[in-house]
């Protein structure tokens, strides 16, 4: 190998790394998202199971969320922003205890990473009741 060589060689290593970093990259975040929509659907998952199972049980006891329905949440909570949030959000679901469940097995099951890789915002509960399985 001569000198010549080497020089038109200069800066191709950069070129590569660039070129190699960015497809690692979006392979990197591709990963993540992956990650995060499989967290996000195990917990919806689970959140649904157990709802679903504990609802009937569980309905007459969760007295915790009965307290905010039709209430004047704006001039009852206007200093506290978290029970004024909660108190529309169970208003919203107009005294349907299913739906009131289902989002408040959500709020405390879901752990710390569901506050993080979720909007509430972005949550929309709806339940459908069947009498049977026929309907």
């Amino acid at each position: 190998m001569n000198i010549s060589s080497f020089k038109r060689q200069k800066g191709v290593f950069a070129i590569e790394f660039a070129l190699g970093f960015f497809v690692l990259f979006m392979f990197t975040m591709l990963i993540f998202e992956t990650c995060r929509v499989t967290y996000i659907a195990a917990v919806l998952d689970y959140a649904t199971a157990e709802a679903a199972r504990d609802a009937r049980v569980q309905l007459e006891k969760n007295t915790d969320l009965n307290k905010y329905m039709n209430q004047d949440c704006e001039r009852i909570y206007k200093n506290e922003p978290e029970k004024k949030k909660t108190c529309l959000t169970v208003n919203s679901f107009s005294g349907d205890q299913f739906q009131i469940w289902f989002y408040w097995f959500v709020e405390k099951n879901g752990g710390a990473l569901w506050q993080v890789l979720t909007s509430a915002s972005d949550m929309k509960v709806t339940v459908k009741h069947y009498k049977d399985l026929n309907n």
